[in-house]
């Protein structure tokens, strides 16, 4: 028998409120398992923030106390030239090559080693402290006006022959040939061109003058990384610090400072030869064994010293893309260590040890 239209429209009003009850009553079942959720995640973040920041306070608050071990120099105090390196937790026989490397360079041409053992400021990576060691050495162990070359501990000298003026000569060259002179005069800082197309500067050496300028800028650079800034390379080079100098204060950075062509006091160990003054191992990673491959490579330019612009590695393709890899700022940010190390706001002026020279 067919349903009248109003026995029709009252079924359709049933079904309809039937829906809606079903519906409303999946509501709070829903809203029950997300707060359910809510209230499980978020004091397990609140605890991973608090652990993580707690720590890291006591970091930040923590210097070398040690002063006593900080560094060693080695030579004339009033030398015109000295080399700052950082090297940190390397083998002790290791070391002793390393720092051999380099003392017997400047035993030879009357310069000044300056090896720092130990971080200063324990909340950042051993290569931003590099611009710390740089700061105590200008204030602490070199006389003003004298050219500091500051070097990675894989940054080696391998043509112990080419001496200081020879160094200082050939960058007068090529500042008056590409016109590159700021308006002072000679810069203050001098940067080398990095490898790849990555970056315009190489943080592994840099060449600067014991003064105020060269000071006012180091301590700039190290001031002004502050924030969570997951687009930008990660928080552990100092080299992001430099990048951001020269995108945000280029009038300034003309003004004191230059880039000039790596291969003058920064040649990457791929490339050199026994003619290069410095034969620097960048990107070869942080394992344990890093620098025993770097001495076991300094051994090996010694037995080939006879052939002239013979180079172990300057040939191999598979060293060369291994050395110059691309590091994904994104990957390396989903860390925690990475992402609470941005929260760090140390500056200069929180570090009284660099004012305490012994």
């Amino acid at each position: 028998m067919p349903l009248s239209s109003a026995e029709c429209a009252r079924l359709h009003r049933c079904l309809l409120c039937l829906s809606v009850r079903r519906t409303t009553m999946k509501r709070p079942r829903w809203t029950f398992f997300k707060k359910r959720r809510m209230i499980f995640c978020r004091p397990l973040v609140l605890i991973i923030l608090m652990l993580s920041l707690g720590g890291l306070g006591i970091q930040m608050l923590t210097v070398h106390g040690d002063i006593e071990h900080l560094a060693t120099c080695f030579g004339p105090r009033n030398a015109t030239f000295t080399v700052v390196t950082i090297g940190e937790n390397i083998n002790p026989s290791i070391a002793e090559n390393l720092i051999e490397n380099k003392l017997s360079w400047a035993k030879r041409h009357q310069a000044q080693l300056c090896w720092y053992f130990a971080r200063m400021d324990r909340s950042r990576s051993t290569s931003w402290n590099k611009i710390l060691a740089t700061l105590h050495a200008m204030r602490c162990a070199t006389k003003k006006g004298s050219h500091i070359l500051t070097l990675d501990a894989d940054a080696v000298i391998r043509n112990a022959r080419k001496s200081p003026d020879e160094i200082l000569e050939e960058l007068e060259k090529y500042l008056n040939e590409y016109n590159m002179k700021n308006k002072t005069g000679r810069p203050h800082i001098i940067w080398s061109t990095d490898y790849g197309p990555y970056s315009p500067i190489n943080c592994g050496a840099f060449l600067s003058v014991n003064g105020e300028k060269s000071a006012f800028v180091l301590e700039k650079i190290y001031n002004d990384l502050h924030g969570i800034k997951f687009h930008k390379v990660p928080h552990w080079s100092e080299q992001i610090g430099v990048h951001n100098f020269l995108a945000n204060h280029k009038d300034e950075f003309d003004s004191t400072g230059v880039i000039v062509k790596n291969d003058i006091f920064n040649q990457h160990a791929t490339r050199s030869l026994n003619d290069s003054f410095i034969a620097h191992f960048a990107g070869m990673g942080r394992s344990s064994n890093k620098y025993e491959k770097i001495v076991e490579t300094m051994h090996s330019w010694k037995k080939d010293y006879d052939t002239v612009g013979h180079s172990p590695s300057s040939n191999n393709t598979d060293i060369y893309r291994y050395y110059h890899r691309k590091r994904r700022a994104t990957l390396d940010s989903i860390f925690f260590t990475i992402v609470f190390r941005r929260f760090k706001t140390t500056r200069i002026a929180d570090l009284n040890l660099l004012d305490s020279c012994s």
